[in-house]
């Protein structure tokens, strides 16, 4: 982390998840759920329960086709939310995510490079340990 502490250590088993609050942009709910840090991941994408947890209406919201593994193609449907670590107020981005159906069982709900790219983060999959933290000015 470039010599600072990072503001939020995990360990992670097989898969770097760590525990986010979603808040829609346009609604201001809130819940709080599970997300994978997957770096190879463009744009995060997130299981429609929650957006129903956040009252966002995906009907009203821009379609887009995005490639799942294996190359399947699939609808998913756009809105913006804010992403923050419970507990740490400076990890913290708006992003449009992808919603799609059963994301959380079958790939679990992605954080991708777009949320990345605001924060500091780190894995290392030897110690199966994550970092996030402030991104520096």
């Amino acid at each position: 982390m470039y010599g600072a502490e990072p503001e939020l250590e995990f360990e992670y088993e097989f898969l770097p998840a760590v525990a986010v609050i979603f808040t829609s942009s346009e609604t201001g709910a809130s819940t709080e759920a599970q997300a994978i840090v997957d770096t190879g991941a463009e744009g995060m994408l997130l299981d429609t329960t929650i957006a129903d947890d956040l009252g966002v209406n995906l009907v009203l919201a821009p379609p887009i086709q995005i490639g799942r593994v294996g190359g399947i193609l699939s609808e998913a449907r756009v809105a913006e939310v804010q992403i923050s670590s419970p507990g740490h107020s400076d990890i913290r981005a708006v992003v449009r995510a992808a919603f799609a159906p059963n994301v959380a069982t079958d790939y679990g709900n992605l954080l991708g490079l777009d949320f990345l790219a605001s924060i500091d983060s780190a894995l290392s999959h030897n110690t199966r340990l994550g970092y996030l933290g402030k991104a520096e000015a």
